[in-house]
């Protein structure tokens, strides 16, 4: 209960007294006396008048009591069932029994009347040709052609057998091309002058090992370019030894630099050779290998002074570019590596700057689209702290770069992975497995504590491998 203290002020009292003095001042007020009983409640008032209807409140967002429940309502008139396709409430089998289980109930409802049939559909892709057949009977002989234009002439038949000896008189006999001597009485004889035979007074297959006698013809008696390739020919016993370095052995084996040439080679030479000639100095044809080079010490199996093509794949193990040292030509080298990636990747780069718009656009060669594909993205800002992204992907050999400040220097890099024809027609498996005859050996046996025998070249070129050991 809130308590209000009220102050009241003097009470004047007037007295009729005699001779009475004036009235003295008014005192102070006393202190507040004690809170008194509370009086009994008062008689319940009137009831006021009802105040304004207050503003809408929020609509309720939770729902409100269901109300009771309606009457039923009177039953409708009886359906039609789903199965009853004429409407007449009778199970008219079988012309409503749509699945064919002997009932008409619910489960016909669920069977639609078959529709009509859809229109052809288009002729589907060829599919791929047939394995050949069995070769059909031999046809009938056709007619013999028109005879044919005469041929070449054939070669020159066998000399015939020396006649019998005719009769007369000798009456004189005269030196021919490349002889001496001859006259008209007496003993008459013939010689071969000095430098009177040549190449074109010996037919072809004329003379051979046994027409000459041992030592007889020697380097000196042979004028320059008189004997070439087609006028040679040897077997086990027609090519001697000469100075220690060339000779056949058993089986028309050519060894040069050796008695004893290695039997599993037609030719072998124990030295070096020389090869020179012509516009190739060497063709070497193989169905495993053309040329096969092995290094026994710490040498090269092979050096080229020269370019050097290759139109196939080129397999190593390391590659590299050695080169005379920028800074120290005379006493070292400088040697780098190739980067190695698991497709055949191209890379190209570069650097600009952009515009006064955060504008750059690249321009790659004409080819790089027919080159490559899969292309990679990479941008690097130098000399300030901005913002660069690729704009546009590659279309028609170009992109382009947007930075968020003008005049921003990046550096661009692009990569791509070949798409020409050979790299389509020869792709290159990341991982593949050794074939049959190569699996178990390794390149390089000793890096796996294996011996050399389990070495790739052992398996590929037996023969080779056991003639280094040799």
């Amino acid at each position: 209960m809130s308590r209000y203290r009220m102050l009241t002020g003097c009470v004047l009292v007037l007295m009729l007294v005699p001779l009475m003095g004036q009235d003295g001042g008014c005192g102070i007020i006393g202190p507040i006396g004690p809170q008194g009983d509370p009086g009994t409640q008062g008689d319940t008032g009137t009831r006021g008048v009802p105040g304004m209807q207050g503003v809408e409140g929020p609509e309720s967002t939770l729902p409100g009591d269901d109300g009771p429940q309606g009457q039923v309502g009177a039953a409708g008139p009886s359906g039609i069932s789903c199965w009853d396709l004429n409407e007449n409430g009778i199970r008219d089998l079988p012309d409503e029994d749509r699945n064919g289980d002997g009932e008409v109930d619910v489960d016909d409802c669920s069977v639609g009347a078959p529709g009509e049939q859809g229109e052809q559909g288009e002729q589907g892709e060829q599919g791929e040709q047939g394995e050949q057949g069995d070769e059909g009977p031999q046809g009938v002989q056709g007619e013999q052609g028109e005879q044919g234009n005469e041929g070449p002439e054939g070669p020159q038949g066998e000399q015939g057998e020396q006649g019998e000896p005719g009769e007369g008189d000798i009456t004189a006999v005269t030196a021919g091309s490349g002889l001496s001597g001859g006259g008209t009485t007496g003993s008459v004889e013939l010689y071969v002058g000095t430098s009177q035979i040549t190449s074109s007074h010996i037919q072809n297959s004329t003379i051979s090992s046994s027409d000459l006698g041992t030592d007889c013809v020697t380097s000196s008696k042979i004028a320059n370019n008189a004997v070439d390739s087609d006028r040679l020919s040897y077997d086990s016993a027609s090519l001697r030894e000469v100075s220690g370095g060339v000779m056949v052995s058993t089986g028309s084996r050519i060894g040069i630099g050796t008695s004893s040439p290695y039997s599993a080679f037609k030719l072998d030479v124990v030295g070096r050779m020389r090869a020179s000639g012509g516009s190739t100095g060497i063709d070497a044809v193989g169905s495993g290998f053309g040329i096969f080079a092995q290094v026994t010490g710490g040498g090269m199996a092979g050096a080229f002074a020269g370019d050097v093509h290759v139109s196939g794949t080129l397999t190593a193990t390391d590659k590299q570019f050695r080169i005379d040292h920028p800074l120290d030509p005379a006493n070292k080298y400088l040697n780098h590596f190739c980067v190695e990636s698991s497709g055949r990747m191209n890379i190209y780069n570069g650097n600009l700057t952009s515009d006064a718009n955060g504008e750059a656009w690249v321009e790659l060669p004409e080819w790089f689209a027919a080159l490559n594909k899969d292309f990679r993205y990479q941008l690097t800002v130098i000399g300030q702290f901005a913002q660069a992204i690729v704009a546009t992907e590659i279309s028609d050999n170009t992109f382009s770069i947007q930075t968020d400040k003008p005049f921003v220097k990046v550096s661009w890099q692009v990569t791509g992975i070949r798409q020409d024809a050979y790299a389509n027609a020869h792709p290159v498996p990341v991982e593949e497995d050794k074939p049959l005859i190569e699996q178990g050996y390794f390149i390089h046996p000793e890096l796996f504590g294996q011996p050399k025998t389990r070495s790739i070249d052992a398996v590929l070129h037996p023969d080779a491998f056991s003639a280094s050991k040799n």
